[in-house]
């Protein structure tokens, strides 16, 4: 599936879109169970997914760029996520209008005006282009723009760039949005010193960018929060204590210390 080919159950220009199938409006206790459906994702049905997506917002021209997990799978990152994130400049009642036109989506009751939740089918039935993929409910949050670390205005590309998957996803060849890497990292950087102890992904993903962005690390540091970079720096150093010459690398591209000349140690700058 390309990323220009509209999805199969958007309605023709002239189809009455009244007697459409809509969305699944869920409630509370739906909620439990379609999260319960979408903890384990297999890596497949979250392209599906993001292919959905991606269709979805060229269709009704919103513009969008995916961030958090599944933008740093796309990088190349070895973690897999359990759900995607994409952030879209639109307002959230012009998302919602367009989302209650998608019968594989389940949208929530009640919901804020900076984020939602949403669900998509994929797979089985869902994606019979994909017939050897198994049917699975994946979650999504959207994020509109300017909200939760993401830029102010997607619509000329701000904040974005386009970059072709390293894994085999069902993206294919396509070029796909995502947060450009200052925001990418600032967001793992807070989202680290925010969940410190919780989870280990945002430390992960932050490990395999700097190793894989190192220049642009380097030239970006002093634009991001200190002691978001104090916090990592220290979870690097405990973590890798006895790996003194990677613990001074990650120092010194954070701009957080320095070579001593006389016994080589990391000191704080």
């Amino acid at each position: 599936m390309t990323h220009q080919d509209a999805p199969a159950n958007l309605p023709e220009a002239e189809e009455d879109t009244a007697s459409a199938p809509m969305a699944e409006v869920y409630n509370t206790d739906r909620f439990g169970v379609l999260y319960a459906e979408s903890r384990y994702p297999p890596v497949a049905n979250l392209g599906l997914a993001a292919c959905f997506l991606c269709t979805f917002f060229q269709y009704h021209a919103i513009p969008f760029s995916f961030l958090g997990g599944w933008a740093v799978y796309l990088r190349g990152g070895g973690r897999t996520t359990t759900d995607i994130d994409v952030t879209v400049d639109s307002a959230m009642n012009v998302l919602e209008r367009a989302l209650q036109t998608e019968h594989r989506v389940c949208i929530p009751q009640t919901h804020g005006q900076t984020s939602i939740q949403i669900f998509i089918h994929t797979g089985g039935d869902w994606d019979r282009q994909w017939p050897n993929t198994s049917t699975y409910t994946v979650s999504a949050d959207v994020i509109i723009s300017g909200h939760l670390g993401t830029p102010n205005d997607l619509r000329y590309g701000y904040g974005t760039e386009g970059i072709l998957p390293i894994p085999a996803t069902p993206h294919g060849s396509n070029f796909v949005p995502v947060l450009s890497l200052f925001y990418q990292l600032a967001a793992k950087f807070q989202a680290h010193s925010w969940r410190r102890g919780e989870a280990a992904s945002d430390y992960e993903d932050l490990i395999f960018l700097i190793g894989q962005y190192p220049e642009e690390v380097w030239s970006l540091h002093a634009l991001f929060d200190r002691n978001h970079l104090n916090v990592f720096w220290t979870d690097v150093a405990a973590t890798h204590g006895s790996m003194h010459e990677f613990t001074n690398y990650v120092g010194r591209l954070l701009g957080l210390a320095e070579d001593s000349e006389n016994d080589g140690s990391t000191t704080l700058l």
